[in-house]
């Protein structure tokens, strides 16, 4: 579009001289000075226009180049940008594998704790309604297979319902964690309390 329109300026300057200069200039010499003075033009023309090209093309590669490089970094950034995610999420994925191994762990000798009992014959102590009540517990392959009052200061009435109830519950339940009798709720706490005394023996505490 360029090229056209420096064409088309040209014809137009060399008319208007022509038009101009015609009538006081010698047709022959007018002629011969317009053929080189278009010569001339096509050549000048020539070397802009090879010029022109040149130019274009310089900026054209140093733009290409930009832009390569400007892809090449945004690649590079979102490289890193992935593999920092990638490395805080395998970080927070082993930290809470830790901790639930953590937990596990805690859980597992918590139980053992509670629930494992060394072989014996252990007794233990707990305030019944007018004194103390000593109770006899015995383990046997950690397991609780045996549990007696050896001495109370209690009425018979209420040490009696509480007898029939607490120790066979502890002997059910593996455990000192039991419910107290309604009507003998002091013989009861005295008699669970003394159990309990007894299986912390056996857990040496």
């Amino acid at each position: 579009m360029i090229i056209t329109l420096i064409f088309l300026a040209l014809f137009i300057v060399v008319g208007a001289v022509y038009y101009i200069f015609g009538e006081s200039i010698d047709k022959s010499q007018m002629a011969r000075n317009l053929d080189l003075s278009i010569d001339g033009l096509f050549k000048a023309l020539g070397i802009v226009t090879v010029c022109i090209g040149l130019i274009s093309m310089f900026p054209s590669q140093k733009l290409v180049g930009i832009s390569n490089a400007e892809a090449m970094a945004g690649d590079q950034v979102e490289n890193l940008a992935n593999e920092k995610e990638t490395n805080e999420k395998e970080t927070i994925e082993n930290k809470i594998k830790a901790d639930e191994s953590n937990n596990a762990e805690g859980d597992v000798k918590e139980t053992l704790d509670l629930t494992t009992y060394q072989d014996g014959i252990y007794q233990g102590e707990g305030k019944g309604f007018k004194g103390y009540i000593t109770m006899e517990v015995e383990v046997e392959h950690g397991q609780i297979t045996r549990v007696e009052v050896v001495d109370h200061r209690d009425d018979r009435k209420w040490f009696n319902r509480a007898n029939k109830v607490v120790p066979q519950s502890i002997i059910d339940s593996q455990s000192a964690d039991v419910d107290t009798v309604s009507g003998a709720t002091y013989t009861s706490l005295g008699m669970i309390n003394g159990a309990e005394e007894a299986l912390n023996k056996s857990r040496g505490e």
